[in-house]
Parts: C-alpha cells; sequence; structure tokens
C-alpha cells in the first residue's frame, strides 16, 4: 500500500476537512478536535498539519504548533487545574525558549495502523521541525502500544498526567529531542 506523507495548507482545507473530521471520531468525544479547531490548525503559518493519504483520502493526521502557540489558548485545559492546554503546557520547562513544537492530535484510521503510517507522520514532523530551528517535539501519549512505538523512535516519558481529559485513563507527556 501506498502512503504518501505531506504538509497541508489552507488551501486544502475543503478538500480535506471531511476526511480529518472523520479521523477525529477515534477518539473519545473530550479528546477530540472540532471542525474550528482543526480549520485554526490549517489557517495558522506557524503549525504544521499533515496527512497520509492513500487511494485519494486522508488515512492519518497530524496537528502541531510551536508550545507557546495562541492555539492552546483555545484549547480546554486536561483537568479542571488548567482552564486551557496552554496554562498546562506553560509548565514546561522549555516554554518561553520558542525550541518545542507540541503534537496536539496524532492519529491513523484502525483499517491502516500497523502499517507503519504513524511512523512516517512521526518523521515527517521531526523533519519539518527540525528545518524551522526546533529542538524538541514534545506530546501526550495514551497508555497503550503508542508509547512503545514512540520510545523505539526515540520520545521520552516526561511526566505522567493522570485522568487526562477525564478519559480516566493516565496520559504520559513525552519529548523527542531532535
Amino acid at each position: 500500500m501506498a502512503v504518501k506523507i505531506r504538509r497541508v495548507h489552507p488551501k486544502d482545507w475543503e478538500l480535506c476537512k471531511g476526511q480529518f473530521l472523520k479521523i477525529e471520531e477515534i477518539f473519545e468525544s473530550n479528546l477530540r478536535e472540532d471542525e474550528g479547531t482543526i480549520k485554526a490548525f490549517f489557517d495558522d503559518t506557524d503549525a504544521i498539519v499533515l496527512s497520509a493519504e492513500s487511494d485519494g483520502g486522508v488515512v492519518g493526521c497530524s496537528y502541531s504548533a510551536p508550545l507557546e502557540s495562541d492555539l492552546f489558548l483555545k484549547t480546554p485545559g486536561p483537568t479542571e487545574k488548567y482552564k486551557t492546554l496552554s496554562d498546562f503546557l506553560k509548565r514546561d520547562a522549555n516554554f518561553g525558549k520558542h525550541n518545542i513544537v507540541y503534537e496536539t492530535s496524532f492519529a491513523v484510521l484502525p483499517e491502516y495502523q500497523g502499517e507503519k503510517i504513524g511512523t512516517e507522520l512521526d518523521k515527517e514532523l521531526a523533519r519539518i521541525a527540525r528545518n524551522r530551528g526546533y529542538e524538541f517535539i514534545t506530546a501526550h501519549n495514551e497508555p497503550d502500544a503508542s508509547i512503545h512505538i514512540a520510545e523505539s523512535l526515540g520520545w521520552k516519558k516526561i511526566e505522567k498526567c493522570e485522568n487526562w481529559y477525564g478519559t480516566g485513563e493516565d496520559y504520559w507527556y513525552m519529548m523527542l529531542k531532535l
């Protein structure tokens, strides 16, 4: 199966929107990005939005932006303690250094999982981030096989985050040094 990883741009929004929203359905409702949030990532010139495409459709995607991005001011916080995701991310020791890209969403359709599409999305994000002068990528990973895959690619666990967005699961804040 041939899969193409590419960076998408604002002009791609109308073509990709339905497919990106379909991919968001993989997540529990409280973890899904809504249409407005996804469009904001498409429109933000500092954001990195990637799609994995096969057979003319989007089968995986990733949304990232600098850790200090205003995009995270609009995202609700992961627990009652933090009003916004930005409030939570400010705890990172590198916040304010403008050297981190935070990957806020990453998914591959279930029927395409196990094909290394996630690995290819990760590699492309790392390539773009490195070319932009970033030193790290951070993300929150759910407690499943994705953590082991991330660790095999060099990601390190930084902090356990209990009951992430009310899921009842403990996610890990992880970092990849570029």
